[in-house]
């Protein structure tokens, strides 16, 4: 979806372009990318050889309340 954005004007001159679907694209994309991360974060606080290590997560992690602008 993101990928081919680029490809065929990546090196074409034009004119600055205002349109809000482009921050509503970065959003999305901020926010997908958040989700990943977060669900990385999870596998890995819930492994067997993490969780013996008594480790406290703050509770914003755990919540996941993010501000996406």
């Amino acid at each position: 979806m993101f990928g081919k954005k680029r490809q065929n004007p990546a090196h074409a001159i034009d004119e600055d372009v205002f349109d809000q679907k482009y921050f509503k694209e970065q959003r999305e994309l901020m926010i997908r990318a958040y989700d990943g991360m977060n669900i990385l974060r999870m596998i890995l606080e819930n492994h067997p050889q993490v969780r013996c290590l008594d480790i406290d997560i703050p509770h914003y992690l755990r919540e996941g309340k993010i501000w996406t602008y």
